[in-house]
């Protein structure tokens, strides 16, 4: 029996795929928290050798140790979602994020970092990105509340 479930246009996951995704989750963790290997191997039950290696992409963490990164960091494991089209929420999320407020404050910031007088001019630097990134999450979530309301609406017509 053949049945395609695969999202969208995405790859699957080979395993040097695997290794660069990781390792950006990794980084991405001790950066944002200031953390060493010892430090991010004592948070998620593994050696700061493991932790070396998987940043270092010369070696893989087990399901459980890249999972734990999740206790760390909520979005650490975006890269490797987002590579299937797909993106974490909490499951006691609400979106009481007025969406027009949002989506134009996300809109706002967008044009105010593409400006040609901004830091980068027209191209937005990666400091720029990350300090749009908020206004981008909150507009990401209200839109995203929209578009489960649509899914839910179309459910039930079809029911």
């Amino acid at each position: 029996m053949s049945v395609n479930n695969r999202l969208g246009n995405s790859g699957l996951l080979t395993e040097s795929l695997l290794k660069r995704l990781v390792s950006a989750a990794v980084r991405k963790v001790q950066l944002r928290h200031e953390l060493s290997d010892q430090d991010l191997a004592d948070l998620t039950s593994c050696s700061a050798a493991t932790i070396g290696n998987a940043r270092n992409q010369t070696g893989k963490l087990q399901a459980h140790t890249l999972f734990n990164l999740i206790a760390v960091d909520p979005m650490a494991c975006e890269g490797l979602l987002a590579h299937f089209g797909r993106r974490s929420v909490p499951i006691e999320a609400k979106c009481d994020t007025d969406e027009l407020i949002s989506t134009s404050g996300a809109v706002h910031k967008l044009a105010s970092v593409k400006c040609p007088s901004s830091a980068g001019g027209s191209k937005v630097t990666d400091d720029e990105c990350l300090d749009i990134e908020p206004e981008i999450d909150a507009a990401l979530e209200s839109l995203s509340a929209i578009k489960s309301r649509c899914n839910a609406i179309r459910a039930e017509r079809a029911a």
